[in-house]
């Protein structure tokens, strides 16, 4: 199978989240002629580049039309060398420009709690990195920098002595799921920061919907998956309230030009707007730094010197990361499609009329008189005579 092949399969079966150790972009406006490509088309022919493998990405600047200057000034920290590939098809040359500098790969902890809501522990980030979530891109996706909610290592150590024996795989599982020994490692190493399955004690909408009706068996310790690509997948991780990520803070990343070059943007200004009371401990990623990937995937470009910066700048009581002993970080990101929230508050809305119009009906039935409710019609009594 080609890698381009395992690429792709990983991406649309599994879904699992991406760090891309080596980014490419194409410009099509370089290509001879200036003629567009289709960026699925250009996809398959970069992945004959020999530094593109499983876990690489592909950015289309014409995909990204008002970043450009952003991904440019980011992407050249790294080093641009220039790469180009004869299309068989248009008989012209495309142009790629691939990273030198190989991005610095942290691991990533994840639960699918429903279609729109992913929860990402990030561990041992040590500089920026890009996340790619597998589903359509939609400026609706939303990332969210969360307070770090992981228990304390030597809590963990406790709860996995307890829990490690109960640990079973299923026959279906055998291929993704960890085994008792690959989970050992995990959980040693920090990928893996709770095993205790929370499904019989919290209730999401998505999973009333799902398992009406339907019994289910509950496990001491959910799903865990193999380490595929820097990504585990691991259904112990909590759900919380839909709301959490509702009324986030926002952080204004304004892009400065400079004045000798009008193609980078050389500084940006960072500003975490001021707290209103209603306001919950999210704080929303910029979008300047959500990015089309792949030819259809999302992308949030993620600064770790930024999340650092926030509690010393700004005075914030919550904690954001967690630091470790060599330096490196871990912290906690939900992705989410707000538009999901407008069904959630209509339906929250029809319940609110269902209940008041109910009750006013019942009342009305109380309170109406019991010689009005027993009354016949004038015409009734005709009819027997």
């Amino acid at each position: 199978m080609s890698k381009i092949s395992v690429f792709v399969n990983f991406l649309l079966d599994s879904k699992v989240f991406l760090v891309t150790l080596l980014v490419l972009f194409a410009n099509a406006d370089q290509a001879k002629g200036g003629e567009k490509h289709n960026p699925v088309e250009a996809l398959i022919l970069g992945s004959k580049l020999p530094e593109f493998m499983p876990g690489s990405g592909m950015l289309f600047i014409e995909q990204n039309p008002s970043k450009i200057k952003v991904i440019r000034s980011i992407l050249s920290k790294f080093g641009l060398s220039q790469k180009i590939i004869w299309n068989p098809k248009s008989n012209e040359p495309t142009y790629y420009l691939s990273l030198q500098k190989k991005i610095s790969k942290p691991q990533i902890e994840f639960r699918k709690i429903n279609p729109i809501k992913y929860r990402l522990r990030i561990h041992n980030a040590r500089g920026d990195f890009p996340i790619v979530l597998s589903e359509t891109f939609d400026n609706g996706w939303k990332a969210y920098l969360v307070p770090w909610t992981a228990q304390p290592l030597s809590s963990l150590i406790k709860t996995s002595i307890e829990l490690l024996p109960k640990y079973q795989i299923l026959e279906a599982n055998k291929k993704n799921q960890a085994t008792l020994n690959e989970l050992s490692e995990f959980l040693k190493d920090g990928w893996v920061t709770d095993i205790k399955n929370k499904l019989p004690s919290e209730t999401t909408l998505h999973s009333l919907i799902n398992d009406l009706g339907k019994p289910r068996k509950f496990y001491t310790t959910d799903f865990i998956s193999k380490n595929y690509f820097g990504s585990i997948q691991n259904n112990n991780l909590p759900a919380y309230n839909i709301w959490e990520t509702w009324f986030p803070q926002e952080i204004s990343l304004n892009c400065i030009q400079s004045e000798e070059d009008n193609q980078n943007c050389t500084a940006r200004k960072l500003n975490l707007k001021k707290q209103r009371s209603w306001d919950s401990h999210a704080i929303q990623w910029p979008d300047l730094l959500h990015w089309k990937i792949n030819a259809f995937a999302n992308s949030w470009w993620i600064e770790t010197n930024l999340i650092r910066q926030l509690s010393e700048l700004h005075n914030l009581k919550t904690s954001y990361y967690l630091l470790n002993p060599d330096g490196s970080i871990d912290f906690e990101i939900v992705l989410e499609f707000w538009p999901q929230r407008l069904f959630y508050i209509g339906g929250i809305f029809s319940a609110i009329v269902f209940c008041f119009c109910t009750t006013v009906l019942f009342l009305r039935r109380l309170t109406t008189p019991s010689t009005t409710r027993g009354s016949r019609f004038p015409y009734d009594d005709l009819n027997r005579e």
